[in-house]
């Protein structure tokens, strides 16, 4: 047998061990940035499923001509001021106080996210917390205010906001509020 032909290629330990190590220190690197990835994407998926809500409950408003809610809800039957765990989107004569139970055949839609690590805060003009949302039998918005929705992953401001208008009309964009009150923090609310 010839010499050239039978050497063996392959890595030494010494090699692999290398590699090994590189690759660990690249991922512990990487890791904040995985992490606020995660964390802006599901405040984009949060925020996405509050405005599709929003359309669907103006839209049933319209197509009744019955006023339709939104309420905060954890359980998925009655209604809360905390939009953290969910929200009900229901069809009633009158609005439900936070901790009134809705009726089954009143339910539209319940929207759990209670395993969501995102805050979800709804503030009037004033910065004041608003424990539902309602639609009249037009479509239009019925509080007397324009409404923001912001979705937060921490105790920073966000970003984007979903804005109800006065006119019943929901929109994504930049969020306003912090621009001007650059103090604002969702977890003030």
């Amino acid at each position: 047998m010839n010499k050239a032909n039978s050497r063996q290629f392959g890595f030494t330990m010494l090699e692999l061990f290398s590699v090994v190590v590189v690759s660990g220190v690249l991922a512990m690197a990487a890791m904040p940035m995985i992490k606020d990835y995660q964390s802006n994407h599901t405040a984009v998926d949060l925020q996405q499923t509050f405005a599709e809500s929003l359309a669907v409950a103006r839209e049933r408003a319209v197509g009744t001509g019955v006023a339709v809610y939104l309420c905060g809800s954890a359980d998925g039957e009655t209604c809360s001021s905390d939009w953290n765990n969910g929200w009900l989107v229901y069809q009633s004569a009158q609005p439900k106080a936070p901790g009134q139970a809705v009726p089954a055949e009143d339910i539209i839609q319940h929207i759990d996210v209670a395993d969501v690590r995102s805050e979800l805060k709804v503030i009037d003009e004033d910065l004041h917390a608003v424990a539902a949302i309602s639609f009249d039998s037009r479509g239009f918005n019925a509080a007397s205010q324009r409404l923001t929705a912001m979705t937060c992953a921490s105790d920073s401001a966000a970003d984007a906001a979903i804005f109800l208008e006065r006119s019943g009309r929901v929109r994504v964009g930049k969020n306003t509020v912090t621009q001007e009150h650059p103090s604002f923090r969702c977890q003030q609310v």
